[in-house]
């Protein structure tokens, strides 16, 4: 009876040191099987980590890439730009070289007239020769006369030529002169173009237009 008892509490004993150890086991394979999760988890944030990183990455060398291009483009632009601009320079002095060649090979008195880069003035031509009252230049006296009493031969060498007074001009061109009619205005606004076709045979010409 007691043989039977004790086989029966042995029996139960190494029955709860199996299930001891058969949960001790499941524990072990639960930790494990935790751990390997979470070691996953943290293999996956560790890629998902990279991989973000990698685009980053890639976008900023991208970036980089776009800028390095549009400053290569802009370059490129001015480039072109100065490039053009010297062209247009060079054409430019080619064609006042051209131009100024050409120039040369006219003869003097057939070259268009060109203002000078700096005029001279003789000052007021507001002196006037003691003998005729003819208006002059200061610079051109005589060069032993002084400035006070200034001496002039170019108008009439000094007094020994006389000429008559003017004598009144003809009635019709004093009418043009003075009338306010029309082709009397005219003639005024054109003195200095009727004034060079009268002095040649054109005159007569021009007299019947005016008439």
């Amino acid at each position: 009876m007691w043989m039977e008892v004790l086989q029966h509490q042995a029996h139960l004993a190494e029955l709860r040191l199996q299930v001891q150890q058969q949960q001790q086991m499941e524990a072990l394979q639960h930790q494990a099987y935790l751990a390997e999760v979470q070691c996953q988890r943290q293999m996956e944030v560790l890629q998902h980590q990279a991989h973000l990183d990698e685009l980053q990455r890639q976008q900023e060398v991208q970036r980089q890439i776009n800028h390095d291009q549009e400053v290569l483009r802009h370059e490129n632009h001015i480039a072109q730009q100065q490039q053009m601009a010297q062209q247009a320079q060079l054409e430019q002095i080619q064609v006042a070289i051209h131009n100024h060649q050409a120039l040369m090979d006219i003869p003097l008195g057939c070259r268009p007239y060109q203002e000078p880069a700096h005029r001279h003035s003789l000052g007021p031509m507001d002196v006037e020769c003691p003998n005729c009252h003819a208006a002059h230049f200061m610079s051109e006296r005589l060069t032993k006369s002084s400035n006070i009493h200034p001496k002039f031969s170019i108008c009439c060498l000094r007094g020994q030529i006389q000429l008559p007074p003017l004598s009144e001009h003809p009635h019709l061109l004093h009418k043009l002169f003075t009338s306010s009619a029309p082709h009397a205005q005219k003639f005024r606004d054109g003195i200095h173009q009727y004034n060079s076709a009268f002095a040649s045979p054109l005159w007569l010409l021009m007299w019947t237009t005016l008439s």
